[in-house]
């Protein structure tokens, strides 16, 4: 997983990767995990 700031920086989640408002989350793997993790509550 990696995560888009809004200032445009891309970096690789950790476990100590902060998300804020207005990030956009990049995810990768198999389409079900995928999708399970879609289904995930905000």
């Amino acid at each position: 997983m990696a995560v888009k700031h809004l200032d445009g920086e891309y970096v690789y989640a950790t476990q100590s990767t902060m998300i804020q408002k207005g990030d956009v989350l990049i995810v990768g793997g198999k389409p079900q995990d995928v999708e399970r993790f879609a289904q995930l509550p905000s």
